[in-house]
């Protein structure tokens, strides 16, 4: 199978900085409202993890943290949702938290750690226990990560992954030879069940060719999954023209062809203190 190298966070965000992403078509939600049960009870915490298609997720931890008010002691707690989604704290020692979940889930022979989306607030605010705590999450591997820091140009602040597609070969050299004007033309297949276990939909794009350049496009927020990659270009007189893809197995001219796999590797990130973005991204590199 032909695969394609994950890049490293801090190499994205460079792409990312040098050229204008595009986010994929953002996947419907259905968000969970507060239910009466769900309501706030002093030095309690409660709530409910559901996925995109509305459906209870099992097994989710929640980690409430925080700092109390009696001694100023760093207090945690870390309850995990039932088989109908629901969680619940109680006793909780008087103070200020901040309350995220995430789920453990195996993909692909990958062990990822994956945060799940607030309903109600940003993923930095903080919490009075005295008051109660009532907060639900989505489980979401597309759409913006809802931060007080969220930047639209920054792969780091979406929950799916990014693909960048370089202008040149695996070795960086070798830049692509395209008539000015050139149009590049990618298409994204699913390859089995995304992430959450849903059915993806094929994903196309296209940017404007630049001469000579390093990073010719990014495409942000791609749902989490694997998927096969195929790139083409429309030449000014409409012809289009194959590009070649590298499938990471060697230097050789015949390690290119016209397809080759998509997967966004795990990060390892922490849900602490901020959750943020959980997978690499990806890169294509390419020939004629």
């Amino acid at each position: 199978m032909k695969k394609i190298f994950p890049l490293v966070a801090g190499f994205i965000c460079l792409s990312a900085a040098t050229l204008t992403a595009a986010p994929a078509k953002k996947r419907t939600v259905k968000k969970p409202a507060v239910s009466k049960s769900n309501a706030p009870q002093p030095n309690t915490a409660r709530g409910t993890v559901r996925n995109a298609q509305g459906k209870p997720v099992s097994d989710v931890t929640v980690d409430i943290w925080g700092t109390a008010t009696a001694n100023a002691g760093i207090v945690n707690f870390d309850p995990t949702t039932n088989a109908a989604g629901r969680y619940t704290q109680t006793d909780i020692t008087p103070g200020s938290y901040s309350v995220l979940a995430w789920k453990q889930v195996s993909y692909n022979g990958q062990t990822y750690r994956v945060p799940m989306s607030p309903v109600q607030g940003k993923i930095e605010d903080q919490y009075l226990s005295r008051k109660g705590i009532a907060r639900d999450f989505v489980w979401k591997i597309s759409g913006p990560i809802p931060s007080r820091f969220f930047d639209a140009t920054k792969p780091e602040s979406y929950y799916g992954g990014a693909l960048t597609i370089f202008g040149r070969d695996e070795n960086l050299l070798n830049p692509l030879d395209l008539p000015a004007g050139s149009i590049l033309q990618g298409r994204l297949v699913p390859n089995g069940p995304l992430m959450d276990g849903s059915v993806g939909r094929v994903i196309t794009f296209e940017a404007p060719y630049k001469a000579g350049e390093l990073y010719q496009f990014v495409q942000q927020d791609i749902p989490v999954g694997r998927y096969t990659l195929s790139l083409s270009a429309l030449l000014p007189d409409g012809e289009s023209k194959v590009i070649r893809l590298y499938d990471g197995s060697g230097h050789d001219d015949s390690d290119f062809g016209s397809t080759t796999t998509v997967e966004f590797f795990p990060r390892g990130a922490s849900v602490r203190p901020y959750q943020g973005h959980f997978v690499n991204g990806a890169g294509a590199y390419v020939r004629l």
